[in-house]
């Protein structure tokens, strides 16, 4: 009867472990999404105002490190 206790509480400490483990995961990988969108988001802003101020699809690319066809996403044109 005591190792059957000692099994169980094995079991849930191992399953306390593995929730703190993925909880742990979880904020940093959201935490990394959350850095990368708002860089996304920085970008996305300043090629309109860059596009705003009237330069070219291909300088704003280059000034973001990006490409033309993402700027164009980026300011809704096709």
């Amino acid at each position: 009867e005591n190792m059957c206790q000692i099994m169980e509480e094995l079991i849930e400490n191992g399953k306390m472990e593995a929730r703190l483990q993925g909880l742990n995961e979880g904020i940093i990988t959201g935490r990394k999404e959350g850095i990368l969108l708002g860089k996304i988001e920085e970008k996305k802003a300043t090629a309109h105002n860059l596009y705003e101020m009237g330069l070219d699809l291909d300088k704003i690319a280059k000034a973001l490190d990006s490409t033309i066809n993402q700027v164009k996403e980026w300011l809704s044109i096709h």
